[in-house]
């Protein structure tokens, strides 16, 4: 076998061996065009490749919005139909000037560009800074301007949560719900499965997802906000999420966000090590977004507040059941009653008052 025969062979089997572990719609082999004589024996099998994946794409549930990411470049939109393209961006809206007062705004940039070279990503910043909003459509633009397929999904602690960044998102953008951006929380759910592109949803949707495919492969991007909020499958998808990366999801980015986690243990825990020769361990990549507090933080530890912590004694029942009383036989202009509004700290002191209350109006 001669030497480019040689060459050629080996980089037919690892353009295989490397697009095994992508989604079938980012198989590309236009890069590896003109490399050799050693590829020509192979021509005929790339094409007939080229078909079945052209095939299974149209076969699939993907939409027009999803086509965009098999076009090789802007040449090539010349081949759609007029309609063809304006039905592709009819329902996209590029970034306005909307959100920039934003503090995360300065970060775009350097957000998109260290998540693009990075399988893991941490990104802290402060509370309001516009991460949760922000950060999954810096990821879609982006992909759309290159005309890249994507597919991201977006935990949130809670099913409120998802369903009202999922809408803030939409009427940002003047997006109709469920259409590009879309939530799913238990069995309720707004989405569009052929073209949602962001996927807000809670902890437990995404570790159903990871569980039933065994891999990350159906997601370009997987964003855990609120990283910090330890729940048991938030623990779970984490350690899932380390596993499959090193196993068979190696092309799905991973973004951890948070205002107070700990960043140097997620980047430690995320982290890659290299053997021999370098024998070295890589943290994640860290991006924070500086935001100055209009509020000075105090830390406090639950030992330190026991004595802090506000005890009714039965002086201060029998205060407040007198003062109600007053009220009661309050005389008013309109002769009707007014009501008293009591703050307990708990549901024990609650209970304890509507006892005594009770008490006080049977033995009257």
């Amino acid at each position: 076998m001669t030497s480019a025969k040689y060459v050629g062979s080996v980089l037919y089997n690892l353009r295989h061996e490397y697009n095994s572990n992508l989604p079938q719609s980012s198989h590309s082999f236009g890069d590896y065009d003109g490399y050799g004589t050693g590829l020509n024996k192979y021509e005929k099998e790339n094409e007939a490749y080229n078909e079945l994946s052209k095939k299974a794409l149209r076969d699939s549930n993907m939409s027009s919005v999803d086509s965009i990411s098999n076009v090789d470049s802007v040449a090539d939109l010349k081949n759609l139909d007029v309609d063809e393209i304006n039905k592709l961006f009819e329902h996209y809206k590029y970034p306005s000037n909307k959100s920039n007062d934003l503090e995360i705004a300065a970060f775009k940039d350097k957000i998109i560009k260290t998540i693009n070279c990075n399988r893991t990503v941490v990104i802290i910043g402060a509370t309001g800074c516009g991460k949760s909003t922000q950060v999954p459509q810096y990821i879609l633009d982006d992909c759309m301007s290159k005309k890249k397929y994507c597919n991201i999904i977006v935990t949130q602690p809670t099913r409120i949560a998802a369903i009202s960044v999922s809408n803030q998102v939409n009427n940002d953008r003047g997006w109709e719900d469920g259409f590009l951006v879309g939530y799913q929380v238990g069995r309720k759910k707004n989405v569009d499965p052929h073209t949602t592109k962001i996927l807000y949803c809670t902890a437990g949707i995404l570790l159903l997802k990871i569980i039933k495919a065994k891999s990350l492969s159906e997601f370009t991007h997987i964003i855990f906000d609120e990283v910090h909020e330890r729940t048991l499958k938030m623990d779970f998808i984490l350690l899932f999420i380390k596993k499959l990366q090193k196993k068979n999801s190696q092309s799905t980015h991973v973004i951890l966000m948070s205002a107070t986690a700990d960043a140097l243990k997620l980047q430690d825990y995320f982290g890659d090590y290299y053997g021999h020769p370098y024998n070295r361990h890589e943290t994640a990549q860290l991006v924070k977004v500086e935001k100055p507090s209009n509020y000075k933080i105090l830390i406090h530890y639950l030992d330190d507040l026991y004595g802090l912590i506000p005890a009714i004694d039965d002086a201060g029942f029998m205060t407040a059941i007198q003062l109600v009383k007053a009220f009661d036989e309050m005389k008013v202009d309109d002769d009707t009653k007014k009501s008293v509004l009591i703050f307990l700290p708990g549901i024990y002191e609650i209970e304890e008052m509507h006892r005594r209350m009770e008490d006080l109006m049977a033995s009257e």
